[in-house]
């Protein structure tokens, strides 16, 4: 049975996720010295693909912070 991505990384790994998206941004920045054009268009789809992690974990965190709220006017 093929091991997918899914299951490779925790479910709530909110910092890997940050950590991830920190990764690309540097790697993204690395690349803003070369002129070429395919590594132009490399550097703003890592820098795109690096705000919708940021993103994703934003709305995450905020669905998480909405859930916890509820409980605690429920108590």
């Amino acid at each position: 049975m093929p091991i997918k991505f899914k299951d490779v990384i925790p479910e709530n790994d909110k910092a890997g996720l940050l950590a991830l998206g920190l990764v690309l941004l540097i790697i993204g920045q690395a690349l803003s010295k070369s002129s070429q054009s395919i590594l132009l268009i490399l550097r703003y789809v890592l820098f795109a693909a690096s705000m919708i992690i940021y993103g994703y974990v934003f709305y995450i965190h905020n669905q998480e912070r909405i859930e916890k709220k509820k409980e605690r006017e429920k108590n």
